[in-house]
């Protein structure tokens, strides 16, 4: 429930809510015009979005510019920035149980009334001469760090495109397997994962993900999720909501480490990032469900190993293996700008190799702050990202 998120981390602020949320306010209540993205994922998901009285009427005959507004929602958000804890404790938490009952769901009043957003320490580990931080479990944050302790006796400055490709999955190959054996809300795990990281044995959708840096240095990134386009699909029409369905990963396997328990968290692909040296501070992170922890690692060893500039190691060609959303295939996908020679080097290698587009959807949505004697971001032209100064 992000509400509450938010609610922690306005106690850190130098704005007030009410002021925080006034543009997606506006927004909601005045409109804001549909980019080409989002025109693309409304027509790729039109089948689902149509399976919703109030998805269906917003996003009806789609064009690029074409004004969209949620007056409804807008309310909801005023009721929020003056009290996040609504959600959960107030009138609103009433319309929200009472919605979620309706439509079938398991969560009840008494749920809310006993949610509580919570602040954690970070993962970290030491690679190279910087301190990378990565979000704790219930978060796959600890993936990218596998691959980086994975990675980390390798030089990548002398190696060609297909060569580090190919470190790159084997680390994530083995790191994904941790993960998936190991990783799920704290309380339920059976190790710790700092002892996960210092293990020697190891072997050889609708995401934003934002950073910001003040004048003053403070630093915060940032991802929130409602994990597939358009969520669950499900929205109520008195309070605009549109419901996240980030309980995916949850198992009906008694067997599962992820198995469906009261009161757990579930594994979730969201992850945020810092990197700390002497010499640059790197705030970073992705969208790209199952593909963060890989682009993560693509962006610090683009960076750190292979010296580009942020906007360089964003837009550089990119690559994810195995599963994303809902394609379970574990081919190695790789956007179209890798050359030929490239691409014939990883099949001899065994790679079932699948060419996407240039600058594709499916490879998420990257952003860079680097902090140095300046500051310098890099914003991913996959998606709409942008990097503003002030």
């Amino acid at each position: 429930m992000i509400s509450y998120g938010w609610h922690l981390l306005s106690k850190y602020t130098t704005f007030e809510l009410n002021d925080l949320f006034s543009d997606a306010i506006n927004y909601a209540k005045n409109g804001f015009p549909l980019s080409l993205h989002l025109v693309k994922q409304i027509i790729k998901n039109y089948e689902k979005i149509s399976k919703n009285v109030l998805l269906k009427e917003k996003f009806k005959d789609p064009y690029l510019g074409k004004i969209i507004k949620n007056e409804v929602l807008a309310r909801t958000l005023e009721i929020i920035s003056e009290d996040p804890l609504s959600m959960y404790k107030g009138h609103l938490s009433e319309k929200v149980a009472n919605f979620l009952e309706n439509a079938g769901s398991t969560i009840t009043l008494e749920d809310l009334e006993g949610y509580s957003a919570f602040f954690d320490d970070p993962l970290w580990i030491d690679y190279k001469g910087n301190r990378i931080y990565e979000t704790p479990p219930n978060s796959q944050g600890v993936t990218s760090l596998l691959m980086l302790k994975y990675l980390e006796n390798y030089d990548f400055s002398k190696m060609n495109d297909p060569e580090i490709i190919e470190k790159i999955v084997k680390a994530k190959i083995n790191a994904f397997s941790t993960r998936d054996k190991y990783v799920t809300d704290k309380k339920f795990m059976n190790v710790d994962a700092f002892k996960l990281l210092q293990d020697s044995n190891l072997p050889d959708g609708d995401t934003v993900y934002f950073n910001v840096i003040d004048k003053d240095g403070k630093a915060l990134s940032c991802i929130q999720s409602i994990y597939h386009p358009f969520g669950s699909g499900v929205v109520d029409p008195e309070t605009g909501i549109i419901y996240q369905n980030r309980g995916s990963y949850f198992s009906l396997k008694n067997e599962s480490i992820n198995k469906i328990e009261p009161r757990k968290r579930t594994l979730h692909t969201l992850m945020a990032g810092m990197s700390i040296s002497d010499d640059d501070f790197i705030i970073f992170g992705a969208a790209g469900a199952e593909g963060q922890p890989q682009t993560h690692v693509q962006i610090l060893i683009n960076m750190l190993e292979r010296k580009m500039n942020a906007q360089e190691a964003v837009e550089y060609p990119r690559f994810i293996h195995g599963r994303y959303l809902n394609d379970d295939d574990d081919s190695l996908k790789l956007e179209r700008r890798f050359n030929y020679n490239t691409v014939q080097e990883l099949i001899s290698k065994g790679f079932k190799v699948k060419i996407l587009d240039d600058l594709d959807d499916a490879m998420g949505d990257a952003n860079v702050i680097i902090k140095n004697v300046s500051l310098v971001g890099g914003a991913d032209p996959r998606r709409d990202s942008y990097g503003l100064g002030y």
